[in-house]
């Protein structure tokens, strides 16, 4: 029986030494389990409530009950994923005096200035306003001024105020034995989508690069502040995205002037301060490869294949060599709607196709209404399967 964990596997595949049994970290799971999340909050709250309506919380109750909460939640999977996302909590001063209102329907959080609700058996939805209303935004680029408005300079010392960084520094505690907490960012050139907008983005790259490359460059210092208050707190691993820059938006050419040096230098940032970091590239990967493969991630991730969007995972390797591990990119439509068998399968097909270092991840985030028992099924797989160097076999263990 191989004693060695979840956790220590998963270290040590990122690091570039593929472990006796091959870990699982699927992608996104924060996305997927907000929703079983609310739903462990609210009986969290009503077991706090005993028979009262209404409770008045402490910062440090209300950060306890966040973690118990999600606490419940992992524990709906019987195999669960070797990473566990952790995040920056809220402020102490919007904590300490909140409410939660609590009725046969309702369970309603509301902070300690009244400003902010939330009724935590209402429908969630992981899309809201601010994320889909943004594609015809063209916000003016025309001057420094415009962008220094637009991008105000953060500190890392800006992220710790307030005891926001509580929720984090509890996870490690918590849960850091077992897994590999990690948390997530986004590429400035991302970034820069949500504050000009789609229709903003494109026309910037185009007619205004200069003054583009000028707001990535504050995006870049934020970020790379961000990831120094990640490592302040004791976080060993760090998931970035990108989107928008893929070869079916933009030119190779727009790339490697705008979106690239500012993920180079971010990613080699967070290996500079010894954090692992795992590197998602979202859409056509045509002409990129060869630049994330000169980055220094430890991991790379893709989504799946879709949208006429070719992701092969062994031509990938040959690009990148045998050193820097890739994730699978398991089909989340496969996980929710597969059979376990052909679930298993896949993730074998993969592993063979990517050879070691190789992480069982899937290409997009789970879709919701996948049970939780199926989601386990890629930590099932994983342990099943054994890599020496490209050759995939069967387990013993």
């Amino acid at each position: 029986m191989n004693c060695v964990t979840g956790k220590q596997m998963l270290r040590d595949t990122l690091a570039g030494r593929q472990a006796p049994l091959i870990p699982s970290a699927p992608l996104y799971m924060g996305l997927y389990c907000e929703s079983l999340w609310r739903g462990k909050l609210v009986e969290v709250y009503r077991e706090m409530a005993a028979n009262r309506t209404r409770l008045t919380l402490s910062f440090d109750a209300l950060t306890d009950a966040h973690l118990e909460a999600w606490d419940r939640t992992w524990a709906l999977f019987h195999a669960p994923p070797d990473w566990m996302r952790t995040r920056w909590g809220i402020n102490r001063s919007q904590a300490e005096g909140s409410t939660v209102a609590l009725t046969r329907n309702a369970c309603i959080w509301t902070s300690a200035d009244g400003k902010t609700s939330v009724d935590y058996l209402a429908p969630y939805s992981a899309t809201t306003s601010s994320s889909v209303d943004i594609w015809d935004r063209d916000v003016p680029l025309s001057t420094v001024t415009d962008v220094e408005a637009l991008v105000p300079l953060q500190t890392w010392e800006s992220w710790l105020e307030d005891r926001r960084a509580t929720w984090i520094e509890r996870s490690l505690g918590r849960w850091g034995d077992r897994h590999l907490i990690k948390t997530t960012t986004g590429a400035p050139f991302w970034g820069a989508y949500s504050i000009l907008g789609f229709s903003g983005l494109m026309h910037a790259v185009k007619q205004q690069p200069a003054m583009l490359e000028k707001l990535l460059e504050r995006l870049l210092h934020n970020r790379m502040e961000y990831i120094r208050a990640v490592a302040e707190v004791g976080v060993p691993c760090l998931f970035i995205e990108e989107c928008f820059s893929s070869a079916d938006i933009i030119s190779e050419a727009d790339f490697a002037r705008l979106a690239w040096p500012m993920l180079r230098d971010m990613i080699a940032y967070a290996a500079d301060l010894g954090l692992l970091t795992v590197f998602y590239y979202c859409g056509q990967i045509e002409g990129r490869v060869p630049y994330l493969a000169q980055s220094a991630a430890n991991a790379l991730a893709f989504e799946e294949e879709k949208k006429n969007i070719k992701i092969d995972l062994a031509e990938i390797r040959s690009v990148v060599g045998p050193a820097k591990t890739i994730l699978g990119n398991l089909d989340v439509t496969a996980l929710r709607d597969a059979s376990r068998e052909k679930v298993h399968a896949l993730i074998a097909e993969q592993a063979r196709a990517a050879g070691a270092p190789f992480v069982a991840s899937v290409g997009s985030p789970v879709i919701v209404d996948t049970p939780p028992e199926r989601v386990s099924w890629v930590t099932e797989a994983a342990r099943n399967l054994s890599l020496s160097g490209s050759a995939l076999n069967q387990s013993n263990s």
